[in-house]
């Protein structure tokens, strides 16, 4: 049975590709237009939430460790000795992930408490006094309000994303063969 309608749908596909297919690109170009000004927007008001939270303190929020400084307000103090105390990583000899240790609620605070420095909000100023040296001050963050802003983020990166498919569904139904097959990554006729 899967067999039989394999072959029928592949004489559809080899028909679309001889034949090509069409797509509306004055509207298409439109919606990239709108998505690209939407994530510059959503782009913008990241960068000010993190500016909010962490101040002068730069964050590539692409590199996994400084997100989670962002979010925790935390780093570890070594990450070689982080790493041994939390078994962290990969066994050469399987494979496979290390296995976590158990430990108990109290003694794994204890461990995350004397292994990691707390990381501070920062402003820096830069003083006619002190001839352009500058100060750096330490602002604690407030990470509770951090962590109901990104739930909200996500919720808007949703959003955006629904309403973007949601608008390629109102275009030409060829376009949805069209990303399929891209997808496949077959040769198409313009």
């Amino acid at each position: 049975m899967t067999v039989k309608m394999m072959n029928e749908f592949l004489v559809v596909l080899a028909t679309m590709e001889r034949n090509g297919i069409n797509i509306d690109t004055t509207e298409l170009d439109k919606v990239e237009k709108e998505f690209r000004a939407e994530f510059a927007y959503l782009k913008q008001k990241i960068d000010k939430i993190v500016y909010k939270q962490m101040g002068d303190t730069k964050i590539n929020l692409s590199s996994p460790e400084q997100l989670s400084w962002l979010i925790y307000s935390m780093k570890p103090k070594d990450k070689k000795q982080w790493a041994k105390i939390f078994n962290v990583g990969i066994d050469k000899s399987t494979g496979k992930n290390k296995r976590r240790p158990n430990y108990s609620r109290q003694q794994f605070r204890n461990l995350v408490a004397d292994n990691t420095e707390t990381i501070h909000r920062t402003v820096a100023e830069q003083c006619v006094h002190c001839k352009g040296k500058g100060v750096i001050k330490r602002i604690k963050k407030m990470v509770a309000h951090l962590k109901i802003i990104l739930n909200v983020l996500s919720v808007m990166v949703m959003d955006i994303f629904i309403h973007q498919w949601q608008r390629l569904q109102g275009l030409d139904k060829d376009l949805e063969v069209y990303m399929i097959l891209q997808s496949l990554d077959l040769e198409l006729i313009d």
